[in-house]
Order: C-alpha cells, then structure tokens, then sequence
C-alpha cells in the first residue's frame, strides 16, 4: 500500500498553528506509515493557505490530480488539514476521493470515514469539523 500525505497550516509560517505546524503533521503523518507499513509515494504541503479556501490551495489540487492507483491511501493528521472549514472544499474533496473510492486516514480521528452511512458518526464528524 502506498500514501499521499497532506499538509496544511492556515497560519503565518513558524506560528504555533495550534499544535498543527509543518514539523508536527509532517512526523505524525511518516510515523504512522513507517509503523503500519505504508510506502509513502508523495507529499503535499500547503504553507500559509485557509482552510476556507480552495482554489488557491494548489497543493491539494495537486494531490487530487494523483488519485491514482488501487492501493493508495491519503493520510493526514486531522479532517480540517485537508477538508478544511468551507462546506464547498469538504464536499468537494470528499467526492472526488469517493469518486476513486479512495480511503482517508485522520491520525487526531480514527474512527473518521467519509464513507459512513451511520447518523451519529456522521454528526460526531460534524461536531469534529466545527471545533476545529
């Protein structure tokens, strides 16, 4: 199996970013695919870029262009990094991951699944993207 990993800090490059800077997404994200097996095939880092925001987000315009492959998993330390914060961006990076039936891996939330059907996990991930 292989990942793309995704990055985002919405903040001014160095800040604190709340626990959620480069350094720490970025060593949370390797470690969890050295410590499952998980081949890392490529990177995606948008520095600086609101999670309101999508088109100007070309780092993950970038990564939803390389869906590619059976086996390949996207990875990333929280929802908010790669859906972010407008309901536009969440809608569309969930359809486009379903749309290659693609599995998204939120080490803060283990239990997320784009795919849930259920009514409580789907309002536990509403409560999780509002806080954040």
């Amino acid at each position: 199996m292989k990942a793309l990993l995704y990055y985002r800090t919405s903040g001014k490059t160095g800040s604190a970013n709340k626990g959620f800077g480069y350094e720490t997404q970025r060593a949370e994200c390797r470690k969890y695919c050295r410590d499952n097996g998980i081949e890392i095939e490529a990177e995606y880092f948008s520095n600086g870029v609101s999670g309101e925001l999508i088109d100007q987000d070309a780092q993950l315009m970038s990564l939803l262009a390389h869906l590619n492959g059976d086996d390949v998993v996207i990875v990333t330390k929280s929802s908010c990094r790669l859906l972010g914060r407008s309901e536009m961006r969440q809608a569309l990076v969930k359809r486009e991951l379903m749309k290659t039936s693609k599995q998204l891996i939120c080490l803060d939330q283990p239990d997320f699944d784009i795919y849930t059907k259920d009514p409580g996990q789907m309002l536990m991930q509403q409560i999780w993207q509002a806080v954040d």
